[in-house]
């Protein structure tokens, strides 16, 4: 993360001093079976010193586009490969001209098996574990799963795909 400051005009003509948290741009993605159901990682995460069931995601590394970072982590997290990813939405931080994307949202399906290939060495995920659309709103819903911005996109996901909006 990566913390800058910047002084903005206001329509007051007055200046107003802005903080603004720069974070490292990463991908989240909603990854579909065969049988419709989303896969769903249990790991362990320090922050929280727990195991914890999660929406699968991770960090763009330097010099890989966002759909390669989507491949890697999900062969390091899931073990497949998904021959289908489509973008659904992008996270913006920052202002005006210093708007840039963060995060990224992506949809998977018509998985492979691929081998895990060199996972982080921080992760300590258990197992992939398939959902129901309505089980993980569920889990969402109730806290079980961190209702961040991973959260609140795949409950715009599953209202989109009930609308028909989005074929599976």
């Amino acid at each position: 993360m990566t913390v800058y400051t910047f002084d903005k005009l206001m329509p007051d003509g007055s200046y107003d001093h802005f903080e603004v948290c720069e974070y490292r741009p990463s991908v989240k993605f909603f990854v579909f079976n065969e049988r419709k159901e989303i896969l769903l990682v249990r790991e362990y995460r320090h922050d929280v010193n727990k195991d914890v069931l999660r929406i699968p995601g991770g960090f763009i590394d330097d010099g890989e586009t966002p759909q390669e970072a989507v491949l890697r982590e999900c062969q390091e997290e899931l073990n497949v490969k998904p021959n289908k990813i489509v973008q659904y939405a992008v996270r913006y931080q920052g202002y005006d001209e210093e708007r840039k994307p963060s995060e990224y949202a992506y949809l998977c399906s018509e998985l492979i098996d691929a081998p895990l290939r060199s996972a982080d060495k921080h992760e300590y995920i258990h197992e992939v574990v398939p959902m129901s659309l309505d089980e993980v709103a569920k889990l969402i819903l109730d806290g079980t799963i961190n209702n961040d911005w991973r959260g609140l996109i795949f409950l715009r996901m599953k209202r989109d795909i009930e609308q028909g909006k989005i074929p599976l």
